[in-house]
């Protein structure tokens, strides 16, 4: 336990020697709750997505492309580290998170 606090202190020293900072175009944010990853030799690929009913038909759903984000596997490891110590961090506090399942029908809300 001390070796991972002792770690998370060091990613924070490091975090303040690279300050963020506003850029002169402004911020894109996105709202996803989808994603597709693909892979190369030497970088990762994010696509997310925002699941929807698909046009014209009441049953099955499409994925519309939000935004995508393309890193070196040296990043995404240290991005899966990130995320694993948020998820583990929120459920200590809320409980589990459980994965939905999508109904058949779009109209028909998902079981809890």
């Amino acid at each position: 336990m001390a070796a991972e606090q002792n770690k998370e202190q060091k990613e924070a020293q490091k975090a303040k020697i690279f300050p963020w900072v506003s850029s002169p175009n402004g911020n894109l944010e996105i709202y996803t709750n989808f994603h597709h990853i693909s892979w190369s030799l030497v970088d990762v690929r994010i696509q997310f997505g925002q699941l929807m009913p698909a046009p014209a038909d009441s049953v099955n759903f499409v994925s519309q492309e939000r935004g995508a984000v393309t890193m070196a596997w040296q990043r995404a490891k240290l991005l899966a580290e990130a995320l694993t110590a948020l998820v583990k961090s929120y459920e200590s506090v809320n409980g589990e998170i459980k994965p939905l399942t999508l109904p058949l029908d779009p109209s028909v809300p998902p079981k809890p």
